[in-house]
């Protein structure tokens, strides 16, 4: 629905979003399941740009809900795919991520150069 809709998927869109705002009420558990439910559809779509986008959104809800591993996990696959098809938002988006998650994980130097980057 990409193509009717705009840039993304719908359904991953709205799983995103769906995560998001579990993630800040405060239910992981839903939250992740929401994310993994939008990255089966972007990758059974095939869809670098939904893909991208919804590694993305998961990497915020899982910051939100402090797993800065999988956040960065998230981040750093995000980046990878952006970089490889030219996606600048999402790789802008999770560079910021890695960033807070080299900070929050110790590694202040690293950190501040990736928001930097990003910003």
């Amino acid at each position: 629905m990409a193509s009717r809709y705009g840039n993304h998927d719908a359904f991953c869109c709205g799983h995103n979003f769906l995560a998001m705002s579990l993630a800040l009420s405060g239910d992981p558990a839903a939250s992740r399941r929401s994310t993994d439910a939008a990255l089966q559809m972007a990758h059974e779509y095939d869809d670098p740009f939904s893909l991208a986008l919804t590694h993305c959104f998961g990497s915020v809800a899982q910051q939100v809900m402090g797993d800065t591993e999988r956040a960065a996990e998230n981040a750093a696959l995000s980046v990878k795919i952006a970089t490889e098809h030219g996606l600048l938002l999402p790789r802008i988006w999770s560079t910021g991520v890695l960033g807070w998650c080299s900070v929050a994980g110790g590694d202040a130097r690293r950190g501040q150069a990736l928001l930097a980057e990003a910003i």
